[in-house]
């Protein structure tokens, strides 16, 4: 039972698409490398196309004025293109200008300690369907103050 169980949970996630989108450094592109390993080990599937994937993820940049304003700007693309996906925003502009985000409607923000994590806070919040942030390790709803 408990093998039927996991094979029916593990179908379930195979067949969710997702999409990383990475401004910025080297570090960034690593990491989303990492991050794209982690998901598709856990039986996600890699997609090209964010307009189309169950999940996408946008790997932000901070470190110019134009660089926070491009990240926004996608993001806000993102959501007025696929406004079902489950939106991740990760990285400096997450950590760095989080205040600025909340108009946004991302479904999980997360730091740059904290994208490790990626496949728990995912699974966390199609399990809750609430919100989640991890910024500094600390899990809360989005939008409270950490």
């Amino acid at each position: 039972m408990i093998i039927f169980f996991y094979v029916i949970i593990f179908s379930l996630v195979m067949y969710m698409k997702f999409s990383i989108l990475t401004f910025g450094c080297k570090v960034n592109s690593y990491e989303s490398e990492f991050m794209k390993e982690l998901l598709i080990n856990h039986g996600y599937t890699y997609s090209d196309d964010e307009k189309t994937s169950d999940i996408v993820i946008v790997n932000t940049c901070s470190v110019t004025n134009t660089a926070d304003n491009k990240c926004k700007k996608t993001i806000r693309g993102i959501r007025r293109d696929n406004e079902d996906t489950i939106l991740v925003v990760c990285g400096c502009t997450a950590e760095n200008h989080r205040e600025e985000l909340n108009d946004l409607d991302i479904d999980i923000l997360i730091g740059n300690k904290d994208k490790s994590k990626i496949v728990e806070l995912i699974e966390d919040y199609r399990n809750t369907a609430r919100t989640v942030a991890a910024i500094d390790e600390a899990i809360a709803k989005y939008g409270e103050a950490e």
